[in-house]
């Protein structure tokens, strides 16, 4: 309830996923809080001249927010917040430590079995690990250790995945983001500590560019199938588009227009340019490609194109390649 949530709140890590009641005062008095440290965060990546992961852009902490289920897009220099109201959204640092002081597995062992043996649900155990959290510095197979500490989600639940919203918040303290969305055992993509569906939820609450791995943007299949590598080009063409098939829904439930995860289509991009994260990776992967010699776009489309041609202006793409 939202006098637990305040309880345990950690303003100094404080990425998860929040659902606030603005008529509550515990629950406004959280919110309070976050938009100090928003503020306080943003500035701070601004000085530094880091790369904006944020969703639309300014660094902005505060991604995928509603009010009253109505999407919103989160300006601190314009919002005026209403007194009553349902306001959800995620809360994702800029920042992570530096790798100079890896926390000792020891503490980390120690961790997990205080993570295992507590008596509640998964969801306030993953709160309380939060408490601590800012004392952590982690490396992946140290997050991997903690996150199987978690419960499996069985489908029927309903419920938000302990395991999504452990790695959320054990993302931002660990250094090593390559391994982090490495394919190796404790990865996001090996699909060994959590499922397809876990991972795309990931994606939506992290966002496209802190899940993108740019070094291997262009391998079809970043999840393990070891079925698939003596497959004929044709055949992996048709399980890729039969799994697209298969996971559309999925992807319609979480807002995302391509798939990650996907057997054979995870160098496909799906990008709104009017969306700040969608831009950023199209100017990389468009920089990459002045960069790298060679083909690299496979069959591109921009939906403008036939209204600028309409105008006299036609839309010049490099021919071939992976898209």
């Amino acid at each position: 309830g939202p006098t637990l949530r305040m309880l345990l709140f950690n303003p100094q890590a404080p990425t998860t996923r929040y659902g606030l009641d603005l008529s509550v005062p515990s629950d406004r008095g959280t919110l309070e809080q976050l938009v100090i440290i928003n503020k306080w965060e943003k500035c701070r990546a601004m000085v530094k001249d880091g790369a904006d992961l944020s969703q639309h852009g300014g660094h902005e902490c505060l991604r995928n927010v509603t009010l009253n289920q109505s999407p919103m897009i989160w300006r601190s220099s314009e919002i005026r917040l209403p007194a009553h109201g349902e306001l959800a959204f995620d809360y994702v640092t800029p920042f992570r430590p530096r790798a100079e002081a890896i926390t000792d597995d020891e503490v980390v062992e120690h961790l997990e079995v205080a993570v295992r043996s507590a008596c509640c649900d998964a969801l306030p155990r993953v709160a309380a690990l939060r408490t601590v959290l800012h004392l952590l510095v982690l490396t992946p197979q140290q997050v991997a250790r903690l996150l199987s500490a978690f419960p499996v989600a069985q489908p029927e639940d309903g419920r938000v995945a302990s395991r999504v919203d452990a790695f959320v918040g054990l993302y931002t303290r660990c250094p090593e983001v390559s391994g982090l969305l490495s394919s190796k055992y404790y990865g996001l993509f090996s699909l060994k500590l959590l499922t397809r569906e876990e991972v795309l939820m990931v994606r939506r609450r992290l966002g496209r560019l802190r899940t993108w791995d740019i070094l291997r943007c262009e391998i079809e299949q970043l999840t393990p199938n070891p079925i698939r590598e003596c497959m004929e080009r044709k055949a992996k063409q048709e399980e890729a588009q039969r799994d697209l098939m298969q996971t559309r829904r999925i992807l319609e439930n979480y807002q995302l227009r391509d798939d990650i995860t996907s057997r054979g289509m995870a160098n496909l991009y799906v990008l709104d340019l009017t969306v700040f994260e969608d831009w950023q990776c199209a100017r990389c992967l468009l920089e990459l490609a002045q960069m790298e010699k060679g083909e690299h776009y496979d069959d591109p489309h921009w939906s403008e194109k036939a209204h600028l041609e309409d105008r006299g202006t036609k839309w010049l793409l490099a021919q071939g390649g992976d898209k």
